[in-house]
């Protein structure tokens, strides 16, 4: 036990050294920012939601009104890890800094992750802590305030490969649990290709080199599989039921019924929806060879956080990999190497031939916009190989002769210091060098160390350049550009609060200069393209009205929620009829336009509200801007929305809310038709008298499935955890008998 606590000390202190070097942006002194303030107002809208019982599927804060399934599959919704921020939340914790304590620890479980990976593959508990000390000071958490989707991608990645690696060696229940979890989190966090691209790598190099061996392995496989038959059946089951969500996002984006804007269609078409994107937009946001190499030379006034690249790794490593040259050439070398020739060759895009036949031959490459954050997957097989090459040194000496090797030794780091001098401007680089001689010196003269002082050694060695790096970097992030840094704080720290109906919208101006609440912030361009952090996937209507009609125009028609009409007229051609509907938005007009897609497929039941000459209609459509007796809203939240209306004769509603087909919507407790209505909104046919009229977003069985699937997560998350609990306990038991 004592040995135990002592070990965990190696992690602890760099860890704690992590947190100090971001202490500013761990405890909340600077805010996240980017993409990562993007994920935090998802993450608190939707536990918002969560705990007034509603899982959001839908959001009407976002372009008035857009589907949640997206930004819930970008960062992993399902992942139990998360329910720590609303528990951290109940026992004092402010909803932010609950937050940060959440994502940052998710982080660290990466960290951990990649030191029991890297111990499974390198069978070296040295190896495997410089492999751990490279990854945590590098590039991979120096982004994470600001750009936190490598995370979501890298960490159930590494745990992945971990279960896998594991289960493929000896087969166990813990191991085939663990790897069916972290292929559901995979499945439904941001993108699964970009762990598919590796897997598919990865299996390939496994099957070349493991060829006569693999009827065998499949043979184990088949025994466990008999062993334990209902874990598998249950396990399949569960992974199919996680793939719901992750299918029905993709299912949108592939029909079109929400635009990625970022992403565009192959044909680049602005109102076509869909995920796939242009090779030339891939190609021209990745990175250059040059970016590989950029760690080398770094000047100390320049350090920024646009300037750091993002393939940033310890000095050590260059020089470990300088050395490595004179290395036997080992099959787990060759295995590495062709792990990491492709991912490279992918990243540099036109600068190789190689993306360029995947991109066209291998359909999933047309979704993988930004090619950048392979950096993310290649950095870790990188530190792979480099923790793999410090081993064999460390093992074999690679010269018989120690005064050769010592030469050899000083040699290169004299070679290094030359390349460097005038080139790259920090003192710790230098003191790396330095360092880095005196720990080969060591090996090569086989002198004496204690074991915990190889530690320490190895740890100045890895660690002593990123800490000054990252120092400057820390000093750079306080000088992020904040329009208005005392509201931003104020916005961030609103405390947990439920959504609140509005029969008027905001105006946008107001909208963005007094954001007094948190409904504010994810609304704050509710009028507009796309909130701030690029919060949003519009469908595809509202987007196309935003992109054809002024801001002036459209805001005045938004404004309001609720419009009744006592005609509507059938379009079949949308662009045909703009002119006229900017028209009826300037005069508000009594009439409404149907779509002739959904009149056709749903039928009109009142044939009264159809106009025969539009050119003759006066009046203007009745505004709803406040409950009344012929009007008020019963309950709101999310997913639905539940009105009373009474008027003496039929009259048609639109409910300027998105139109998505997942939508449903109920009168006097029977289903109805829903029309898209004016081009973008959601419309119903009310008859005359008193009505409840209940508008629901259900998609693949509503908010119950989704549940369905979050219990299960946590379900099989408990039980993966149960089982290395009760497997310890075996083990200790075992030992206490021998």
């Amino acid at each position: 036990m004592k040995n135990k606590i002592i070990s965990s000390f190696k992690f602890i202190i760099p860890i704690l050294l992590w947190l100090f070097l971001f202490s500013d942006a761990v405890s909340g002194k600077i805010p996240v920012s980017g993409d990562c303030l993007s994920f935090y107002s998802h993450v608190k809208y939707f536990f918002d939601s969560l705990q007034v019982g509603v899982f959001s599927l839908w959001c009407p804060f976002i372009f008035w009104g857009g589907t949640f399934l997206v930004e819930l599959n970008a960062y992993g919704v399902f992942n139990p890890i998360w329910l720590l921020i609303p528990l951290l939340n109940k026992l004092g914790l402010s909803f932010y800094l609950s937050f940060l304590s959440a994502f940052i620890g998710y982080f660290f479980v990466g960290q951990i992750g990649f030191y029991f990976l890297a111990k499974t593959v390198l069978r070296s508990s040295l190896a495997a802590y410089a492999a751990f000390l490279f990854f945590l000071f590098s590039s991979s958490g120096m982004f994470i305030f600001h750009y936190p989707y490598h995370i979501f991608i890298f960490v159930s990645v590494i745990w992945f490969f971990y279960f896998l690696l594991n289960f493929w060696q000896c087969p166990k229940r813990r191991f085939f649990v663990g790897t069916i979890f972290s292929l559901m989190l995979i499945l439904n966090c941001y993108l699964p290709f970009y762990w598919l691209t590796i897997f598919v790598f990865f299996s390939v190099v496994y099957f070349l080199f493991n060829f006569m061996r693999f009827k065998k392995d499949i043979l184990i496989i088949k025994s466990f599989f008999c062993r334990h038959f209902l874990t598998v059946i249950f396990c399949f089951l569960a992974l199919f039921l996680s793939a719901i969500s992750s299918f029905k996002t993709y299912q949108l984006t592939k029909t079109g019924e929400i635009v990625c804007n970022e992403r565009k269609t192959k044909e680049e078409s602005p109102y076509a929806g869909g995920a796939e994107v242009s090779y030339g937009k891939i190609v021209n946001a990745g990175p250059s060879t040059e970016s590989f190499t950029g760690s080398l030379f770094l000047d100390r006034d320049k350090v920024l956080p646009a300037s750091i690249t993002f393939f940033y790794i310890s000095f050590f490593a260059w020089c470990i990999l300088a050395l490595s040259i004179f290395n036997k050439i080992r099959k787990k070398t060759v295995f590495l190497i062709l792990l990491i020739l492709p991912l490279f060759f992918i990243l540099i895009g036109e600068q190789s031939f190689v993306f360029k036949v995947f991109f066209n031959f291998i359909p999933w490459f047309s979704f993988i916009r930004n090619i950048g954050i392979f950096v993310f997957i290649l950095l870790p097989i990188f530190i792979l190989f480099l923790a793999l090459q410090l081993k064999l040194i460390l093992k074999e000496k690679f010269l018989i002769n120690r005064y050769y090797a010592l030469a050899v030794v000083a040699v290169v780091h004299v070679g290094i210091l030359m390349l460097l001098i005038g080139k790259n401007s920090f003192f710790s680089t230098y003191a790396t060098v330095l360092l880095s001689l005196i720990f080969f010196s060591i090996i090569i003269l086989e002198y004496q160390v204690r074991k915990w002082l190889w530690f320490i050694l190895l740890g100045l060695c890895i660690v002593a350049q990123p800490v000054e790096v990252m120092w400057r970097f820390r000093d750079n992030l306080k000088n992020v550009i904040i329009k208005d840094r005392a509201n931003y704080f104020k916005i961030i720290a609103q405390p947990s609060s439920r959504i609140i109906f509005s029969f008027i919208r905001p105006d946008y101006e107001e909208n963005y200069s007094n954001l007094e609440s948190f409904e504010h912030r994810v609304q704050l361009k509710d009028l507009m393209k796309f909130p701030p952090g690029g919060a949003g996937f519009p469908p595809k209507w509202s987007y196309y009205l935003v992109e054809n009609i002024s801001t002036e125009i459209l805001n005045k028609y938004i404004k309001y929620k609720f419009y009744l009409y006592d005609h509507i007229e059938i379009v079949n051609h949308e662009n045909e009829s703009l002119d006229f509907l900017i028209k009826i938005f300037q005069n508000n007009t009594n009439l409404a336009l149907v779509s002739g897609d959904e009149a056709q497929a749903q039928g009109l039941r009142f044939k009264s509200l159809l106009s025969d000459d539009n050119t003759r209609i006066q009046s203007q459509a009745t505004v709803i801007s406040s409950p009344s007796d012929s009007f008020e809203v019963l309950g709101f939240n999310a997913n639905s929305i539940k009105i009373r209306t009474h008027f003496s004769k039929e009259k048609f509603l639109v409910y300027t809310d998105s139109f998505q087909s997942d939508w449903q919507v109920f009168v006097n407790g029977k289903r109805a038709p829903l029309y898209r209505s004016n081009f973008a909104f959601k419309g119903v046919e009310l008859p005359p008298g008193e009505n409840i009229v209940y508008f629901r977003y259900f998609p693949i069985g509503g908010e119950l499935v989704y549940l369905l699937i979050f219990g299960i997560y946590i379900g099989l998350f408990l039980w993966l955890i149960i089982l290395f609990i009760n497997d310890d306990k075996a083990k200790k038991e075992i030992l206490r008998n021998d």
